[in-house]
C-alpha cells in the first residue's frame, strides 16, 4: 500500500487517499473515512466509518508512517485508530 508523496515543501503526510486492493483492482478511500486499522497476522483490515472492510497484504509497520499522527494514534500493537470518532475513553 503507497500513497504519493507530495512536494517537500508540502505536508509531510503523503495525501487524503489510499489506494486498497479490492477484488482484482484497486479502490481509492479517503483517509479521513478511516474509523481504525487493525492488524491480523501479515495483514490488515481497513475498518472504514461506513462498515465496510478492506484487507490488505502488508504488515501495520507499513501503513503507519503514511498516516497522520495528529490524526491515527496506535493504541495497541494491533490497532491504530482515527481520533476524530473516540467519544469518551477509559483508563486500565
Amino acid at each position: 500500500m503507497k500513497t504519493e508523496m507530495k512536494a517537500s515543501n508540502e505536508c509531510l503526510y503523503p495525501t487524503d487517499v489510499f489506494l486498497v486492493s479490492c477484488g482484482m483492482g484497486c479502490k481509492r478511500i479517503t483517509v479521513s473515512d478511516i474509523a481504525y486499522i487493525e492488524a491480523m497476522k501479515d495483514n490488515c483490515i481497513i475498518h472504514m466509518v461506513d462498515g465496510k472492510r478492506y484487507t490488505q497484504s502488508c504488515p501495520m509497520g507499513d501503513i503507519e508512517p503514511e498516516l497522520n499522527p495528529n490524526m491515527f494514534k496506535r493504541i495497541h500493537r494491533s490497532f491504530i485508530v482515527n481520533i476524530r470518532y473516540i467519544d469518551m475513553y477509559y483508563y486500565g
